[in-house]
């Protein structure tokens, strides 16, 4: 009788520990699965919206780790607190976890896989995870993969681009250069502030090389823009100071 009362414990305890018990409390909202460019590039982002679904509040440490690398390139990540960089390591780790309120979710701009090429071709493979703190089983990971384009390294005229804004922090106005090697695909540069919200969205002459954006009716701080072409999204930010 002994034996089985054991047995039964032991089996009630490895049932409170599988993961199949427990529930998924994030969720992916949006993100950019596929980045692609050229190796001139000096880095390419693919960004997630992660958003909580539960109840309560949510510690998340985030994480990242090599899927696939090609030599050269360095990968990083960035969360609501701080960017990582990777060294030699396989796999990433932040160093402070950040809270989600309940229905919360990330801003647009703020969570992403980082990738800078280094004048490399090549292809490379992020995952990147979110895990919720007291609960190993309960996570959600998103995978990004980065074809940076040999072709395109051979002919900078088709080398889908964009710059950094100018000046940088800027008070008035900004000017973006870029390139759009397909005039026949729909082009569009947004700006967004730091919780993801679109501010401003131009549609894009491709013949073009360079925009100047009105920024005179934005109060200062952070903002981030991308550069929207086909299946093709790359961006940076920029600072408004008065």
């Amino acid at each position: 009788m002994r034996k089985i009362l054991q047995i039964s414990m032991i089996f009630s305890l490895f049932l409170s520990l599988s993961p199949i018990s427990n529930a998924q409390a994030l969720e992916i909202v949006s993100s950019e699965e596929t980045v692609s460019g050229s190796p001139s590039a000096q880095s390419f982002k693919a960004h997630v919206v992660v958003k909580n679904i539960s109840d309560a509040d949510l510690i998340v440490w985030a994480s990242a780790r090599k899927v696939e690398l090609t030599e050269g390139h360095k990968y990083l990540f960035c969360d609501l607190n701080y960017c990582y960089q990777s060294t030699d390591g396989d796999e990433l780790l932040a160093d402070e976890s950040f809270v989600l309120g309940s229905g919360e979710q990330t801003g647009a701009e703020v969570v992403y896989i980082g990738l800078e090429p280094n004048g490399i071709s090549g292809r490379s493979i992020i995952t990147m995870k979110f895990a919720i703190e007291g609960d190993p089983f309960d996570f959600i990971e998103f995978t990004a993969t980065f074809d940076v384009l040999t072709s395109v390294a051979n002919n900078p005229e088709s080398a889908f681009s964009v710059s950094e804004a100018m000046p940088n922090p800027a008070a008035d106005m900004i000017t973006i250069k870029y390139n759009i090697p397909d005039i026949n695909i729909r082009s569009r540069l947004s700006i967004y502030d730091i919780y993801g919200i679109v501010i401003k969205e131009i549609e894009l002459d491709q013949s073009g090389r360079s925009i100047s954006v009105d920024i005179s009716n934005l109060v200062p701080g952070t903002y981030f823009y991308r550069l929207n072409s086909g299946s093709e999204i790359i961006g940076s930010k920029f600072v408004v100071s008065r």
